[in-house]
């Protein structure tokens, strides 16, 4: 039986900025109740302070294949969450809902979203495709 759109479906990997930053975005992700865990690649050789609600994963690069093999070992659930920009990240009105929604629907295998960036607080939008331009 397939897990219903409301339950935790999603494995994230995000990289670590400041403990704020994480502490913020793990609560966010865990409010929408499809985040089923959230691991943080932290640097390699020391300890990071995290939330209880992350978890670990040192390496020595973002996207290094020890990382993303180790990423690959730790996801579980039915979708992977893989953010590699730097923090912040502020998701959108319902966003990993409608995510889920394209995922389920598509059956594709990867998704990507267009994303704004705040430069001297203004949003400044950064199309992915071509025609949204």
């Amino acid at each position: 039986m397939k897990p219903s759109l409301h339950s935790p479906r999603i494995d994230c990997f995000l990289p670590y900025g400041t403990e704020d930053q994480i502490a913020s975005l793990a609560q966010a992700l865990h409010e929408t109740g499809r985040v089923r865990q959230i691991c943080v690649l932290c640097p390699a050789g020391g300890h990071t302070p995290l939330p209880d609600t992350c978890r670990p994963i040192y390496a020595d690069s973002l996207l290094g294949t020890q990382a993303l093999r180790d990423i690959a070992a730790q996801c579980e659930a039915e979708y992977c969450l893989l953010y590699l920009k730097a923090l912040p990240l502020e998701l959108g009105f319902h966003a990993l809902e409608r995510l889920l929604r394209v995922a389920d629907d598509t059956q594709a295998d990867l998704l990507y979203t267009d994303h704004y960036t705040i430069l001297k607080g203004a949003r400044q939008p950064h199309p992915l495709i071509d025609y949204l331009e």
